[in-house]
C-alpha cells in the first residue's frame, strides 16, 4: 500500500488530489470559526439606531 501510495504522489495529478483533499480537511473544521470570526468583526450597523442618534445630536437644543 506504501508503494501505491508513493505511485501516486508522483504524478502531477495525484499531487493535485492530495493537495485539494488537505485544503478540504483544512477548510471543513476552520469554516464556522471563520465565518464567527468575521461575523463578530465586519458587522452591519443598524442604520435605523444610526439615523435615530444622528436625528438626536441635529435637533439637541443645547
Amino acid at each position: 500500500m506504501l508503494k501505491r501510495l508513493q505511485r501516486v504522489t508522483m504524478t502531477i495529478r495525484g499531487q493535485i488530489t492530495i493537495i485539494i483533499m488537505i485544503a478540504l480537511i483544512t477548510i471543513s473544521p476552520m469554516g464556522d470559526a471563520l465565518e464567527r470570526w468575521v461575523t463578530d468583526d465586519l458587522a452591519v450597523p443598524n442604520l435605523e439606531s444610526v439615523a435615530h442618534e444622528l436625528n438626536t445630536l441635529a435637533t439637541d437644543p443645547r
